[in-house]
């Protein structure tokens, strides 16, 4: 069963806060990483939610990277 993660946990699984985690999603800024988990809208409203196994994959790939 997948577990869904607000944006405080979330980011306390990848050690960012969640202002970080903002420019972490804009091209724009140095801080930009195509590969983090995407958000998914389930309440319909303006809280998005993550699946933790894409937050846990996103963990493994950056492991990954640093450790090629």
């Amino acid at each position: 069963m997948k577990r869904l993660l607000d944006l405080k946990s979330m980011c306390e699984m990848i050690s960012v806060s969640p202002s970080r985690y903002h420019e972490m999603k804009k091209p724009s800024t140095k801080w930009f990483d195509p590969d983090l988990p995407k958000p998914i809208d389930v309440f319909g409203d303006s809280k998005k939610r993550f699946y933790s196994e894409d937050v846990e994959r996103y963990i493994e790939l950056k492991i990954s990277k640093i450790a090629a």
